[in-house]
């Protein structure tokens, strides 16, 4: 599972822009934010910072039941990039020991 997760952020972090705008639902990143919390009560949990200047944000529910995958663009666009139900906060091995 946790290669899985590793394999989409990757991916996700090598689309260009225009491509993720093209192929997702984008919108102003404190009105999806709002909505987000409204509907599902989802907040931000973890972010990355992606080569081409996005930011990939993971946001979920307090006791996991939705999440949401968002990609914010350098333009300021915010686009979901992934969502559904379950979410299951998997801990880092110690340094070392491998996955």
């Amino acid at each position: 599972m946790t290669r899985y997760i590793t394999a989409l952020i990757s991916i996700l972090f090598t689309l260009s822009a225009s491509h993720v705008m093209a192929q997702s639902a984008c919108f102003e990143r404190d009105t999806l934010l709002k909505h987000l919390n409204d509907k599902f009560q989802e907040a931000p949990v973890s972010a990355g910072l992606a080569a081409n200047g996005s930011v990939l944000e993971i946001l979920t529910s307090p006791d996991g039941t939705t999440w949401t995958i968002t990609l914010t663009v350098p333009n300021g666009a915010t686009c979901v990039m992934a969502s559904g139900e379950s979410w299951t906060t998997i801990s880092r091995p110690p340094v070392g020991k491998g996955s």
